[in-house]
């Protein structure tokens, strides 16, 4: 009879140890939510905008990627083959890549989708966005 009541008093033991461990996990995550508050009520009263939700970009056929591509080398006086070829080039080439990886991105396709397509890596077409639009913006700086 002693062996079946500390077997009860193991399992409620057992029972209040795990009560116990909720609750203080309840108590850290509220502390820790009710920082994140702090955090998001003090960017607010800075001025500074909170970032957006992430939205998965629409589904992009290739097809239009492809038409961006064509459109992009037809204006830049390249071959599509020296467009999409995966040697790093020559500057005027890559400054049609990155302005083609811009359009894609424009259209909504992710860059691990444009990564894919272009057979690069999404950093390298980030990387060429980011130069693309740091162009764009020179350029429509120096026109004004």
């Amino acid at each position: 009879m002693t062996r079946h009541s500390s077997e009860i008093d193991d399992c409620n033991a057992r029972v209040r140890t795990q009560q116990l461990w909720e609750a203080r996990m309840e108590r850290a995550n509220a502390a820790r939510l009710e920082r994140a508050k702090a955090r998001v009520r003090a960017m607010e009263f800075a001025g500074v905008k909170p970032l957006k939700r992430y939205s998965p970009a629409p589904d992009v056929p290739p097809g239009v990627m492809r038409s961006i591509v064509e459109a992009v080398a037809a204006r830049f006086n390249l071959s599509l083959d020296a467009l999409m070829a995966p040697t790093r080039s020559a500057q005027p080439t890559a400054l049609a890549r990155q302005e083609a990886y811009r359009q894609c991105r424009a259209a909504g396709a992710s860059l691990p989708k444009i990564g894919r397509f272009f057979g690069r890596d999404h950093t390298t077409v980030l990387h060429g966005i980011r130069m693309a639009e740091a162009r764009n913006r020179e350029q429509h700086n120096g026109a004004a």
